[in-house]
């Protein structure tokens, strides 16, 4: 293995598990206890409201202004105004994001080995260089490209490629590992990368072929099928 480089929302970074938290953190400061009698029991109600939340963020290919308006027309009854939802939101997703089970000891283990590694995001630079930076991710990444900064978005094969130029490594000695069947392994198989998919338990895009050299369910069950191929 020349180099890893890896997605890096449900990848490295639990995202879900975060934008949950951050509902369930808007709903005790705000919501608690000032719903009004309903037909059905409070817990129900907080369970909607976090189907709706995880279903306004569109796992984060909405616009944050976006999301963060239709959060507050949804909900002004109960929220004082738009700004305490974005002040939660990058409080909690971006100041304290949330690392997936085993990435730290990976990451760890492949820096000890001398294998560069780096990440390919789709997204805002601000909201992932925080996501980055306060997780402690930064400490073991040699290379960031962030498709706000670079000018286009993954599957565009040239923001695979900029990431192997800056670590200085052949994409057909290296991997690829992300969640995304699109953006994450048909993309980056484009250009010669070998590729992990980590399911999350969902399906593969039917619009694709099956184009992943392994798969694991977690993140550290992939990892583990990349190790045993070197």
């Amino acid at each position: 293995m020349q180099g890893i480089v890896f997605d890096l929302d449900e990848t490295l970074i639990d995202r879900r598990a975060a934008v949950e938290k951050f509902a369930h953190a808007l709903w005790s400061e705000y919501f608690q206890s000032s719903l009004e009698p309903q037909p059905q029991p409070r817990s129900q109600a907080q369970a909607q409201f976090l189907i709706d939340v995880i279903a306004k963020d569109q796992n984060g290919y909405l616009a944050r202004p976006l999301f963060f308006a239709a959060m507050f027309q949804s909900y002004s009854k109960h929220v004082p105004s738009q700004k305490v939802i974005e002040d939660l939101f990058f409080d909690i997703v971006w100041t304290t994001p949330i690392v997936v089970e085993g990435v730290i000891d990976a990451l760890l283990y492949f820096q000890n080995e001398g294998v560069p590694m780096g990440i390919v995001t789709n997204g805002s630079s601000m909201a992932q260089k925080s996501k980055i930076l306060n997780s402690g991710l930064d400490k073991f990444i040699d290379v960031v490209v962030i498709s706000e900064s670079f000018g286009v978005k993954k599957p565009d094969p040239s923001i695979y490629l900029e990431a192997a130029a800056r670590l200085k490594i052949k994409t057909t000695n290296s991997w690829f590992v992300g969640d995304n069947p699109m953006n994450d392994v048909w993309g980056s198989k484009q250009v010669g990368f070998q590729s992990a998919w980590i399911t999350r338990g969902q399906p593969w895009d039917l619009e694709i072929a099956h184009c992943f050299d392994v798969k694991g369910a977690s993140f550290s069950e992939a990892i583990s099928k990349i190790l045993a191929r070197r």
